[in-house]
């Protein structure tokens, strides 16, 4: 169910700022250069840095990493290190 939810948000999330970056183009337009030619590759690439760093952060799986290391000065070492 949380990767269901994960995914809605994710897929929702990225709709959002779709229709909210062409809103905002269109009141952007309303400027004039140079704004017209430069806020959508701004946005772009906010949005692919963002997507970067989640992908680097999450797939390297620090968080996880972190939570572990904490569990096991607590706890001693689990099953998945080395314990019994």
């Amino acid at each position: 169910m949380l990767a269901a939810e994960t995914w809605h948000f994710t897929i929702a999330g990225a709709a959002f700022l779709v229709v909210g970056t062409l809103i905002a183009n269109v009141t952007i337009g309303r400027i004039g250069e140079p704004w017209t030619t430069v806020y959508v590759p701004i946005v772009i690439g906010w949005a692919l840095l963002n997507g970067a760093y989640l992908a680097w952060y999450f797939i390297g799986r620090r968080d996880q990493r972190a939570i572990q290391r904490v569990l096991a000065e607590v706890h001693g070492p689990g099953p998945t290190d080395g314990g019994a």
